[in-house]
């Protein structure tokens, strides 16, 4: 069973949930997972940190240790980081991002999946 989060909009009606705990398609894929959830804001921080950040470290660490294998490390490393962030904190930015778009939190539910959550969800509204 996993928890979701059931955000309503209150003008259109519209649902959306957003399952809890750590997000693997977000840990593996970053950048694409955050364009499917279309937080753009996200996508191009993923990106300019992966590749800006990673370059910076791996520059540094060419230049002090003079090593190729450590730079590389080093902007791995920093690639690591970034997946590891949005696979931890992606439903949490996800939910902060409904919120300013004028969805209200209403219920959470545990279901098996997306679509018992909203029947759940549902049928809770209707009693």
């Amino acid at each position: 069973m996993k928890q979701f989060k059931i955000y309503e909009n209150e003008y259109t009606k519209e649902i959306c949930l957003i399952p809890q705990g750590f997000t693997w398609l977000g840990f593996f894929f970053p950048f694409i997972w955050s364009l499917l959830k279309k937080h753009y804001l996200l996508a191009i921080s993923v990106l300019g940190i992966s590749f800006i950040g990673g370059l910076i470290v791996e520059y540094l660490l060419v230049n002090i240790t003079y090593s190729q294998e450590l730079g590389l490390f080093g902007f791995l490393l920093v690639n690591l980081g970034v997946s590891i962030f949005v696979g931890m904190n992606g439903n949490n930015l996800l939910e902060k991002l409904y919120a300013n778009k004028g969805y209200s939190l209403k219920e959470t539910v545990l279901a098996a999946n997306q679509a018992h959550a909203i029947a759940t969800y549902i049928s809770n509204k209707n009693k």
